[in-house]
């Protein structure tokens, strides 16, 4: 998606609506938990901590991307009611997706193969 020298704030508004999606999809457990990355985690920290300035971008972001009207509404709730409030640690959620020996776990924590 970029590379580790790149600034987060230079992801295009489509590769970041995908990137709130998968946040969505580690946060609660969706079929597509596991397509949330480190590098993804890593954006959406830094994003979020530059507060409402960013908020709106979100919002756009999530529109740049094919997903019904129902989903849009959810993926904007998510954005406003969970990755900007004090506690949301996009890295907590993505180690929700793993066991302590490592292994990816699907949404229900069996260990995937």
């Amino acid at each position: 998606m970029t590379d580790k020298n790149s600034n987060p704030q230079d992801v295009t508004d489509e590769q970041l609506g995908h990137i709130i999606d998968h946040a969505y999809q580690a946060r609660h457990g969706g079929k597509d938990h596991a397509r949330f990355t480190k590098e993804e985690a890593d954006i959406v920290a830094h994003l979020t901590k530059l507060g409402d300035s960013v908020r709106e971008r979100f919002h756009q972001a999530i529109r740049h991307i094919n997903r019904t009207d129902d989903d849009a509404t959810r993926l904007d709730n998510f954005v406003d009611k969970e990755m900007f409030t004090a506690d949301y640690d996009p890295y907590r959620d993505l180690m929700n997706n793993f066991d302590d020996e490592g292994n990816l776990l699907s949404p229900d924590d069996t260990i995937v193969d």
